[in-house]
């Protein structure tokens, strides 16, 4: 209930140019005016379950902040890194 980055629980997620292996990334792939798609890596061991993604953007102009919180959690069913 309350997840924290030094329980592993909590992840924060660097935006990278291209996604490197056996850790958690994410990459824009497509991107609009009003709609921003992701793909995100995950490390070999990355838990299997729910995980709940916030997105925070930031305005390179004004700097201001905005938070995304999705009302749909994220499932991984399994982990295809892991035999």
């Amino acid at each position: 209930p309350l997840p924290q980055v030094s329980k592993k629980t909590h992840i924060i997620i660097p935006l990278v140019d291209e996604l490197e292996d056996d850790r958690w990334e994410a990459k824009i792939v497509e991107q609009n005016v009003k709609r921003v798609r992701l793909s995100i890596n995950s490390p070999v061991n990355a838990i299997i379950g729910k995980y709940k993604l916030t997105i925070i953007m930031q305005c390179h102009k004004t700097g201001e902040t905005t938070t995304h919180d999705p009302n749909k959690d994220i499932y991984m069913l399994f982990n295809p890194w892991c035999e």
